[in-house]
């Protein structure tokens, strides 16, 4: 698929990564990636509170939470990797 997608600025941005990714997994995103010549961008780990998060606002608007903190410093790692 990525293949196809050739012609376009691409960065894959792996989500809901677990704490310790499978090695067949990372070998997988390696080979795909490779292949097509795509970047790979910071990873964003899997936070299993979002789903069930009931404020209405934005995780990573002021004032972050504690428990938000590292959620809103992946997605500024994943921005900054982007305007780079």
């Amino acid at each position: 698929m990525l293949g196809q997608l050739a012609d376009y600025p691409l960065m894959v941005i792996p989500s809901k990564v677990p704490p310790v990714p499978a090695s067949r997994d990372i070998e997988r995103l390696r080979r795909i990636t490779q292949a097509a010549d795509i970047p790979v961008g910071p990873a964003v780990s899997h936070y299993v509170w979002i789903p069930r998060r009931s404020r209405r606002m934005a995780v990573s608007a002021p004032p972050i939470t504690k428990q938000g903190q590292p959620f809103a410093d992946e997605i500024a790692a994943v921005a900054q990797s982007v305007i780079a």
